[in-house]
């Protein structure tokens, strides 16, 4: 939670993350972002209240898909033309951290982590697929309350993605969350995908960012790395859309990326990434994208 810090009568209250992101962006990709300059001057504001934590340094470049000669990433999947994002980055980073955590690789054709995306989301948005914005917080608020349960229970169909919310049966298996820790930068967020975080164990990162025009065409593979194009006109902001940070390559400063697993399946959306791209690491003063300083997540799985 925020914390609330005593204020003067000339101080201006620092606005909380729910209030930053509820005026910048719909997490849904329906409503737009309000300009970037409001966004990082309310997070500068936000950002001061926090206390010092012990921080370990990060390594240069990791990808849990290939953590020496195991992978910790489930299969990649497909929301449909629903605003399901937010349940489909959970509850990858769910999937991932069971993984990571319990240190389970997932062997190349073998049985994953399968949670279930639609009871997740048709049980907690009253709006299904037409809602406009479901925040990261309140999707893991609903993990911590009562677990996820297999997919197989309540299986999420992409092609006709307007799913319910079941009845929990006798024979349901649920997964609970331990706890959720908040990340504050890119520096916590390397932490926490390499397993050096101070607070957790760590496993895939939850991160919200600004969706553009231009996202909706990208086709560079895992070769490219994505940057939104400055050209307010012709790429013009779209709303949000959340992913599941799987890793991140430092190696060359000229091309620092973070690995992003996407749900828009791996055919008709950058097929040659296989549901995966690269988004640009952002540094303050060239941010477009936020996905590394607007509200980023990490699960410990209990």
């Amino acid at each position: 939670m925020d914390e609330k810090p005593r204020l003067n009568k000339h101080q201006e209250r620092a606005p909380t993350r729910r209030e930053i992101l509820g005026k910048a962006i719909g997490l849904g990709g329906v409503a737009a972002a309000v300009g970037p300059a409001f966004v990082g001057d309310a997070l500068a504001r936000s950002r001061k209240h926090y206390r010092r934590r012990r921080t370990v340094a990060p390594v240069r470049a990791f990808d849990l898909r290939h953590v020496g000669a195991n992978n910790y990433i489930s299969s990649v999947k497909d929301q449909g033309n629903c605003n399901s994002c937010t349940a489909f980055a959970v509850i990858a980073a769910i999937e991932g951290s069971y993984s990571f955590q319990k240190n389970q690789p997932i062997p190349a054709g073998g049985p994953e982590p399968s949670f279930s995306e639609s009871q997740l989301f048709f049980c907690n948005v009253p709006k299904g697929c037409d809602v406009t914005a479901w925040f990261p917080e309140d999707a893991l608020n609903a993990c911590m309350r009562a677990g996820v349960t297999d997919r197989a229970n309540n299986p999420y169909d992409p092609a006709n993605p307007r799913g319910m919310c079941k009845l929990q049966g006798p024979d349901w298996n649920f997964t609970r969350l331990a706890s959720t820790v908040r990340l504050r930068n890119d520096r916590e967020m390397k932490q926490w995908i390499s397993g050096t975080h101070p607070d957790g164990p760590g496993g895939p990162v939850i991160a919200v960012m600004v969706e553009y025009k231009d996202l909706r065409d990208f086709a560079g593979g895992e070769t490219d790395t994505y940057s939104p194009a400055n050209d307010a006109a012709n790429n013009p902001r779209i709303g949000g859309h959340v992913v599941c940070i799987v890793g991140f390559d430092d190696t060359d400063p000229q091309n620092q990326f973070w690995i992003c697993k996407n749900s828009w399946g791996t055919t008709y959306w950058n097929p040659n990434g296989r549901g995966y791209f690269r988004v640009k690491q952002e540094k303050t003063g060239q941010r477009m994208t936020y996905i590394d300083s607007f509200d980023m997540w990490g699960v410990v799985v209990a």
